[in-house]
């Protein structure tokens, strides 16, 4: 986003006359916040194997539009409190979307996480989706 700005003298006489416009001055942009997670979902038995995850869009967009999201889909085992990654998927989509249904090669255990997209780059992640849901 950019501005220009004009300047008057005020004092007990009255407003000053405008100066002409400055330059213009873009503001600073940066990457934008993190979305907030939704809820992951299983996908229905019997045909390819999927689940899903939903997301909202930040409220930080980093002054400038959001171009997109990254949807990272990790299929992991868990044993005790050790979380151990089998294999990630990654895709970028539009957006305008805030639901992705991910294709996996095997069933089991999968997480999500997403991150905004503008035209600075990719923010920071969400937090991974809560619990594990089985992709199938």
């Amino acid at each position: 986003m950019s501005y220009t700005f004009a300047v008057r003298a005020v004092n007990g006489s009255g407003n000053g006359t405008l100066s002409a416009r400055s330059a213009s001055i873009n503001t600073p942009t940066t990457v934008p916040g993190a979305p907030t997670i939704g809820t992951a979902t299983s996908g229905t038995s019997g045909g390819a194997i999927t689940a899903s995850i939903n997301w909202t869009a930040p409220t930080d967009t980093g002054g400038t539009a959001i171009t997109g999201y990254r949807v990272v889909g990790e299929r992991i085992t868990v044993s005790g409190s050790t979380t151990t990654v089998v294999s990630t998927t990654t895709i970028d989509v539009a957006a305008s979307l805030r639901t992705y249904s991910m294709t996996f090669a095997s069933t089991g255990q999968v997480r999500f996480r997403v991150t905004t997209l503008n035209s600075v780059g990719a923010g920071a992640p969400s937090a991974n989706s809560s619990g594990t849901i089985m992709a199938r």
